[in-house]
């Protein structure tokens, strides 16, 4: 699952980085702030450092809240991340 919906991920790049979780993006406050399903984790700063894949883009995880709330880097690109995008989040191997 951890290529779908989620367009191409580059498997040389993905080969440095350890998959964590998958699920679904479910709201979106800004193209800096969302909310994840309850398919992630709610420990709080769990993720903090680790790094979100979002239609082919990855960006890196500032904060994120016991509601999992994701505050990210940097935007993601025009109309790339909406509620129900496909996300995984890994970390660096």
């Amino acid at each position: 699952m951890f290529g779908d919906g989620m367009g191409s991920l580059n498997l040389e790049i993905m080969s440095h980085f350890e998959p964590v979780c998958t699920g679904l993006v479910s709201t979106v406050s800004t193209s800096l702030v969302f909310v994840l399903d309850d398919s992630a984790s709610v420990s709080a700063d769990s993720w903090r450092g680790m790094y979100i894949t979002i239609s082919g883009e990855t960006r890196i995880i500032l904060k994120y809240s016991s509601t999992r709330q994701v505050t990210i880097d940097s935007s993601f690109s025009f109309n790339s991340i909406s509620a129900g995008s496909a996300y995984l989040v890994s970390r660096k191997l």
